[in-house]
């Protein structure tokens, strides 16, 4: 039988110092007490131990087409550390020839060293969160690097060998004018890179950023700037040549992520580590989040499972049209195949509805969303899926 591709995801949860706006699971340095290299060297045998637990029910009938290193701060590890991950992750999985290995990089823990050495041990994507060229904006989300720095590791990661190079930035700031957020992606197209991920600035509670927005010492910019700085970055980059392949990503063709698009996609992907998710077979569960927890339950049980669902095929139907929209395009023939809907039956008057406000075009038995229809690609979901009834 034909294996199945996997995803997988492995979560580094150390990092340096947390961002104001960061709510992913992480443990800054100065906040672990005790022995940190010891802690790291229980961790990554707990990863080994944990990958091994899926080997039946995964692995046997998967291969890995990507993995992905994030947190965290993956690019704190020593080069020797990612070099047991990957030699593990060989070790126990099928992974095809040339599949996408990414590395999570904050400028602040990168040099030419670790870039080197990520490059002799096959990882050839690397992702690096400049999130902004303005040392203001830099201090303001409490980075560890500034914008000389960010663009000095762009470089030499270029020159240690990588070719395919990912940043991410982060717009709607606040005191983020549209010329300093064009000046941004001035900045970053200057640079060799193949692929930008742009994300509006989001306050999630929890996070210190939460709080200052809560007690009025932070005022976030308003719905209307944050959209027209979206369509000015979709006009702008697809003028440069990355064309929009999902809401917040934009890319030179043939540098989209595989391992993003394994998600969008509906692919399986199995995460590893603490607060880590998965989705094989139709069935999701996700991982404890504490990292002691995470440690104790796989030395006791060698799984870390804080919860799972099965997917019933009302809510696979509707979370692949949400994916498939959420990349700019619904093929029609593709869900009569996978669901039996005829979305034309359903669909039809409200799509000539945001065909004629300029939000979509329908041509080929497939939707495809506009600019100004990708800004509004959540509400455009919501209303679709109102109008779909599984028989």
């Amino acid at each position: 039988m034909q294996p199945k591709p996997l995803a997988l995801y492995i979560h580094i949860p150390f990092c340096l110092h947390k961002c104001i706006y960061c709510d992913f699971y992480s443990l800054p340095l100065h906040a672990i007490p005790g022995d940190i290299p010891k802690l790291r060297r229980q961790y990554f045998e707990a990863l080994k131990k944990e990958l091994t637990s899926y080997k039946e029910s995964v692995l046997n009938d998967h291969e890995i087409i990507s993995v992905f290193l994030g947190g965290g701060t993956p690019s704190i590890l020593d080069v020797a550390e990612i070099e047991y991950i990957r030699d593990f992750i060989s070790e126990t999985c099928t992974v095809i020839p040339g599949a996408e290995f990414t590395i999570e990089t904050n400028p602040g823990t990168a040099n030419e060293e670790k870039l080197r050495g990520y490059i002799d041990l096959g990882i050839n994507r690397i992702s690096i969160g400049v999130q902004s060229f303005d040392d203001a904006d830099l201090k303001f989300l409490s980075r560890i690097h500034t914008a000389e720095e960010a663009c000095d590791i762009i470089t030499k990661a270029k020159e240690a060998g990588f070719k395919n190079i990912s940043l991410d930035l982060i717009f709607n700031l606040p005191n983020q004018t549209r010329d300093k957020w064009i000046y941004n992606l001035e900045k970053a197209v200057s640079l060799p890179i193949n692929h930008i991920s742009a994300y509006s600035l989001i306050v999630e509670e929890n996070t210190e950023l939460f709080r200052l927005v809560e007690n009025k010492r932070v005022i976030i910019p308003d719905s209307e700037t944050d959209s027209d700085l979206y369509l000015e970055t979709i006009d702008f980059l697809e003028k440069k040549g990355f064309y929009q392949y999902e809401v917040s990503n934009f890319a030179k063709r043939g540098y989209e992520c595989i391992h993003n698009n394994a998600y969008w996609n509906y692919t399986d992907y199995l995460g590893l580590g603490c607060s880590s998710h998965s989705f094989v077979k139709s069935e999701r569960w996700w991982n404890i989040k504490d990292l002691s927890s995470y440690l104790k339950s796989i030395d006791e049980n060698g799984a870390a499972k804080t919860g799972s669902e099965s997917l019933s095929v009302n809510q696979q139907f509707e979370e692949f049209i949400m994916l498939r929209m959420r990349c700019g395009m619904l093929d029609y023939t593709e869900v009569k195949n996978r669901f039996s809907v005829d979305l034309n039956y359903y669909l039809s008057g409200t799509v000539a509805q945001y065909s004629e406000l300029g939000l979509l075009h329908f041509s080929g038995n497939a939707i495809r969303l506009t600019p100004k229809g990708f800004s509004l690609a959540d509400e455009i979901i919501s209303k679709f899926l109102s109008k779909i009834t599984l028989r």
